[in-house]
């Protein structure tokens, strides 16, 4: 099974990979400037929701007791109600 890696580290670790290579400094720095972009939007996205939440990524709500009820990976239970005069199975 592979680690879990966040987005940041994902990001970052793009980054790193274009030294490694044979290309060009200008389309490095070109796409150097669009992942950093990247990097801190995300960076920015992942603190919100950790305050919004009250937990880190991966701390369960039984562990930050005073956490909002909230999920992640947006699951919640939904009922939708239809003018559909059989069930849908």
């Amino acid at each position: 099974m592979s680690a879990r890696v966040s987005p940041t580290d994902r990001i970052r670790g793009e980054i790193d990979a274009l030294f490694d290579g044979q290309r060009e400094l200008a389309e490095i720095i070109e796409d150097v400037a669009r992942l950093g972009a990247r990097l801190i939007i995300q960076t920015a996205v992942e603190a919100e929701v950790e305050v919004f939440l009250g937990r880190a990524r991966y701390q369960r709500k039984s562990d930050a007791p005073e956490a909002r009820a909230g999920s992640r990976n947006g699951f919640a239970v939904v009922t939708i109600k239809t003018t559909w005069p059989d069930p849908v199975n």
